[in-house]
């Protein structure tokens, strides 16, 4: 048995456990992590084809060397597809699994993701690991039933990875209002700073020379608030030429 064969038979088949939103070890995602999410993903659906071409050339069987080859391609699909289906479904270390109502409803809602793409999986693995023996109109129809899926399953893997796309969209919306909100208070702080600057220097002139050394750090203090709204509009700025 190869060594992709070996990790295919270990590797689990289970289907995973949605985690709900208020599952403590689910975790917004950042914007680092979406993109691996968005490959991840995407890559779902060059495996998904790739998987069912290596398996048609295995079966149509050819040299040695040349269903060894095909075998050994389709095996690495199908490991690679599994295992990033856990990733994006249950998460790891780093990634934090389905974070969003949105993702949770295109695996595990309507659209049936998740039990669709198990039942792809198993299809393939099954045809991988037929026995000897097995009646050749067997294999041509559990092949014929992969072929015919092909077009489906890219279809929804496409739905899936463009529901990632939008979950980074959001993410990134979030984070430009989270900044313009905090951009928004350093500049309310700086206003009234700058007033209570503007009322102090009015009662250092009216306090006459023992007000003098009290006018100094009004307006040292005034100068720091101009400052401060000029460092946030700076930040603002660039936010908006970022987003």
């Amino acid at each position: 048995m190869s060594p992709a064969a070996t990790a295919l038979r270990l590797m689990p088949s289970a289907a995973p456990t949605p985690r709900s939103a208020n599952d403590e070890r689910v975790r917004q995602a950042s914007a680092s992590q979406m993109s691996v999410l968005i490959n991840l993903a995407g890559r779902q659906r060059m495996l998904s084809q790739r998987l069912i071409l290596h398996i048609v050339l295995l079966q149509q069987g050819g040299s040695l060397p040349r269903q060894r080859t095909a075998r050994t391609h389709a095996e690495e699909a199908l490991q690679l597809m599994r295992r990033s289906h856990l990733q994006l479904t249950q998460g790891d270390r780093e990634l934090p699994g389905l974070f969003s109502p949105a993702l949770q409803e295109v695996f595990f809602g309507a659209a049936n993701g998740d039990a669709r793409i198990q039942r792809f999986m198993k299809q393939a693995e099954a045809l991988l690991q037929r026995r000897q023996g097995t009646a050749a109109t067997d294999i041509d129809t559990a092949l014929d039933e992969l072929v015919a899926e092909a077009t489906p399953m890219l279809q929804l893997l496409n739905q899936i990875t463009q529901v990632f796309e939008q979950e980074a969209l959001l993410l990134a919306r979030r984070e430009q209002l989270a900044h313009e909100t905090l951009i928004g208070n350093i500049r309310n702080v700086a206003r009234e700073a700058k007033m209570v600057a503007f009322n102090a220097m009015v009662a250092a002139h009216h306090a006459g020379p023992a007000g003098a050394a009290f006018n100094v750090v009004a307006t040292r203090m005034s100068a720091v608030t101009d400052n401060m709204d000029r460092l946030a509009q700076q930040a603002l700025t660039a936010g908006e030429s970022t987003a």
